[in-house]
Formats: C-alpha cells, structure tokens, sequence
C-alpha cells in the first residue's frame, strides 16, 4: 500500500479527516479503519511518518523559534540546526517505535485470546497514536505544553477501543490487553529515550554553556546552575 492508497484509504476529509474522527469519533473510526487493504510498509509511509512530522516541527518551532520555558523568567532558544537534529532523533523514534508497538501487540495478541496479523496489529499501533501527536502542537504555546498530555490518554482509550475490533480479543480481556501493551512500550520508551539523550543531551548543554550568566558546577551529590542572578541546585 502506497501513501496514496492510505490517504484514499482515509477518505472524507483524508488524513485531516481521520485525525479528527480518530479523536472525536474514535470507535466508529476503527470499524470503518478494520476492513481496509493496508500493508505493514504503507501504514508506515501513508500515515506514521506523515502523523510523526507534527511533533517533530512542533519540536522545530517551540526550540528553534519561539524558545522554551517560562516567558520574562527563563527562555531557552537553540540554533536551529541543534533543533533540527533534535526534532530528526524525535522523529525516527517515533516512527521506529510505532513499528515496534505494532510488533508487541500482535505477538500479545493470542495470550488475551485475540488473532495474530500483522497489518492489524500495525494499524492498531499507527492509529491509536493519533492524539498524542495532534494535541503536541499545544506545546507551541506557554502554559499549554501540559494540556497535551491528554492526547496521550485519548491514545491509550484509542488503543483499548481498537484491540477488539481489530485485534479480535474478547472485551472482557482487553483491558489487561491494554495494560500489557502500554506497561511494555512505557519501558522501551523509557530506553529508548536514554539511548536519544545520548545525543540531543549534549546539544542543550552545549548550547547553555555558550550563554553569558550560564555557568554549571556539579558533583556526586548534584549541580548548581546558575542563569544570570538565579542558582538553581538540582541536588536539592
């Protein structure tokens, strides 16, 4: 399946168009999402990568343009090349990871009495994503980042509501379902990122470090860093 076929797939209104019923009208979505021809590398290129693209310049422009922090207290702003790289890292992670996911759920799927299929499974992963990737644009505005984080409860209910339909586990065992995949991807997240900051880390500190009134002191027990007239200890 070509990107083009996804989208046709994804009719009335396209990829807008599913984005929002994935949201708003996430169960009949499914019903309509199950009986579509779909491969495993076309939902990846018709609607991860194109899904993954909206945290990723989000990430663009909150670090690159508008700056991160607290407005009139503390603004971080990285060049834009850091943010690029940064941004590129979220991205294929994302993606990758949505691979994965799709992975998880159809190797789980006959313990909670389900139906192994890989192209399912996939769309499960691909698709019960949706919110937590619409809702990151919130993060461009101050004091709002915090609210997208109800996209990432509308994708977890989105996955609970797919595991059924597509996934053919009986309601009765799609919570555990639910749980296991969410418990397990929540851990390879959390490597996942370790091995990330490995990379994105040292572009922040080295960004930080070149800004005047910025200077770290650490030892075994913390840091202090101090932003012009302002100390902050992290070991506190």
């Amino acid at each position: 399946m070509t990107m083009n076929e996804s989208r046709a797939g994804a009719a009335q209104g396209g990829l807008v168009g599913r984005i929002i019923r994935m949201i708003t009208a996430t169960r009949e979505e499914w019903g309509r999402i199950e009986p579509e021809p779909a491969t495993v590398p076309g939902l990846i290129t018709g609607w991860t990568v194109p899904l993954a693209l909206i945290p990723a310049l989000t990430a663009i422009v909150t670090l690159g343009v508008i700056g991160s922090g607290v407005p009139g207290l503390a603004v971080v702003k990285l060049p834009l090349l850091n943010t690029v790289v940064m941004a590129g890292v979220q991205f294929a992670l994302l993606v990758a990871m949505t691979w994965v996911m799709g992975q998880v759920i159809n190797a789980l799927a006959p313990n909670f009495g389900g139906t192994q299929n890989p192209v399912q499974a996939m769309k499960v992963a691909a698709y019960s994503g949706t919110a937590a990737c619409a809702f990151s644009v919130l993060q461009i505005v101050p004091f709002l980042g915090i609210v997208a984080i109800v996209g990432l409860v509308l994708s977890v209910l989105a996955l609970h509501a797919g595991l059924p339909v597509l996934m053919k586990s009986p309601p009765e065992r799609t919570l555990g379902f639910t749980a296991s995949v969410v418990g397990i991807m929540f851990v390879l997240w959390l490597v996942a990122w370790a091995v990330s900051s490995a990379v994105t880390g040292p572009l922040m500190m080295s960004h930080m470090m070149q800004r005047p009134g910025v200077s770290i002191n650490g030892g075994p027990g913390g840091a202090q860093v101090k932003i012009g007239g302002t100390t902050i200890d992290t070991g506190a």
